[in-house]
């Protein structure tokens, strides 16, 4: 097994981190290395949209939309499915702001969309606060 390098190990516990936040219902979740952003820098965010088909979805998310991805800068990415909607999933994208929008406006984006079955436009989650405990 290969031994990973604290920059993926910091990756890592982030996303578990942002993961944990999702488990516990937290509507949205942004990071910088561990905590909430306070400076309005994006490491972290929350979406969600609706599909056809989940599988159908993951399979083309774990393929055509990752390079598509990776090419605006994402690092990585966590998926849920919703379970009060069987059309729904919410991802957690390693990701900043301005790769975001280079990604959504990306003119060959709308046919892999279109491909993973997507039934709805991504959409971000917006903070609505963040507590200590």
């Amino acid at each position: 097994m290969r031994k990973l390098s604290s920059k993926e190990l910091s990756r890592r516990s982030l996303m578990k981190s942002a993961v944990a936040v999702s488990a516990a219902g937290a509507s949205a979740a942004i990071f910088t290395d561990g905590a909430l952003a306070q400076s309005g820098e994006r490491k972290m965010m929350l979406a969600t949209t609706t599909v056809e088909e989940v599988d159908r979805f993951l399979k083309i998310f774990s393929t055509t939309s990752l390079e598509k991805r990776k090419q605006h800068g994402s690092r990585g990415a966590v998926v849920f499915r919703d379970p009060n909607q069987a059309d729904r999933v919410w991802v957690v994208f390693d990701w900043d702001d301005k790769g975001w929008q280079s990604f959504v406006s990306d003119p060959s984006l709308p046919p892999i969309l279109k491909e993973a079955g997507h039934k709805s436009k991504p959409q971000v989650a917006q903070l609505s606060g963040q507590y200590g405990a």
